[in-house]
């Protein structure tokens, strides 16, 4: 599960430090080739009800399978050809790819474990993902100056193939569920969902789910703009930094499992919110009132993303344990909801930010206002 869980971090925290240079031999400004990123989430999010569906009828090692070969399709689709149209579309086939693999590794280890179990479990399973993002920004970017941007999706398409050979081999072929697709399990698919968005206690996990990630999202798919163009990073300070971010991710995951073992999952959720809304008013009156200080930046940015991990890990858990009859939909759902918001919010703040971090700031404050309010409103109706 580790070794899959690394997949769907490649497309993005490979990719983010090489932008610049597919921007610009695109003969885009890096600004608006951000825009890729949106592209990729929102193809995410219109994969993810179909495959979880899938999984959830009795397919779920079907749907691994072909997640994995359709990511070396659309990475082979990414280094084959000078074109931005059958870039676009090898990055659309990457993103379906990964949709279906971050869905598919929580389901499995729900099934496997109890409930407090699953969130050590996943945490230490993220734990392991992360190892691409701390490691692979700088990377990334050394592949990119020393060869080209294309070296990097050949190392995406070798990681994949092997890691798809692994899987033939430790898994063993797929066998079809006894009852073949039918239209019943589709429709029993869909009063899932109609289920899991009128249960009280996961609309408070998916409030608060998506206001804590959409927060950090929005920092992650900025960043590039924010502390190359912004804060004048050079290109292998800003890969450490996107290695910075995702240390942080790792040590609090696996101090989020550690925990567990005497805290409950619902109570850290609580204790957790607090503090993150006093980092992110933090970074609103310093990027509002002392402008472009770089260390206080840095390290509320590192601060922040580091602690989400704490709700984003546990609200999973939280919703997964809620419907454990259709555990991928359950994910798919919260990151579905996520992802949209996420998209939607990053092509807006392309189009209204004034070139210095304020209005990114300003945007997550009033987020984590309005998320903390909702949550606690949901809690106490429920």
């Amino acid at each position: 599960m580790g070794a899959i869980a690394i997949i769907p971090m490649l497309p993005i925290t490979l990719y983010i430090p090489i932008l610049p240079h597919i921007a610009s031999q695109f003969g885009y400004d890096t600004e608006i080739f951000q825009l890729t990123l949106p592209l990729f989430i929102i193809s995410q999010v219109v994969a993810m009800p179909i495959t979880a569906m899938l999984s959830d009828t009795g397919y779920r090692l079907q749907a691994l399978y072909w997640a994995l070969m359709v990511f070396i399709l659309g990475t082979v689709l990414c280094i084959g050809w000078p074109s931005l149209w059958l870039f676009c579309t090898g990055r659309v086939l990457q993103a379906f790819s990964a949709a279906t693999l971050m869905t598919v590794i929580p389901a499995l280890i729900n099934e496997c474990y109890d409930t407090n179990s699953v969130a050590r479990i996943l945490s230490y399973v993220t734990a392991i993902g992360f190892v691409i993002p701390i490691v692979g920004p700088e990377l990334s970017t050394l592949a990119s100056q020393h060869w080209s941007w294309y070296s990097v999706f050949v190392f995406m398409l070798a990681y994949s193939m092997i890691t798809f050979l692994i899987c033939r081999r430790s898994i063993g072929k797929a066998t079809p569920p006894a009852n073949r697709m039918t239209i019943e399990p589709l429709k029993k698919g869909l009063y899932h969902w109609k289920i899991m968005v009128q249960d009280k206690e996961t609309q408070a996990f998916l409030v608060c789910h998506t206001g804590i990630a959409v927060v950090g999202q929005i920092y992650i798919s900025n960043s590039a703009f924010l502390f190359l163009d912004y804060y004048q990073l050079t290109e292998i300070s800003y890969s450490y930094l996107i290695s910075a971010l995702y240390v942080s991710r790792t040590a609090i995951t696996l101090i989020n499992g550690l925990l567990l073992k005497h805290v409950l999952y619902k109570q850290l959720i609580d204790l957790s919110l607090p503090v993150l809304m006093i980092l992110a008013l933090c970074m609103l009156l310093l990027d509002w009132f002392y402008g472009a200080a770089l260390t206080p930046s840095l390290v509320l940015v590192v601060a922040f993303f580091a602690l989400s991990g704490l709700v984003v890990t546990n609200a999973l858990t939280g919703v997964l344990k809620n419907h454990e009859s259709c555990s991928m939909q359950a994910s798919a759902l919260l990151f579905i909801v996520f992802s949209g918001t996420a998209s939607l919010l990053n092509i807006a703040l392309i189009a209204l930010h004034d070139g210095t971090p304020r209005v990114l700031s300003m945007v997550s404050m009033l987020i984590l206002i309005l998320t903390y309010l909702l949550y606690q409103r949901i809690k106490s109706g429920s």
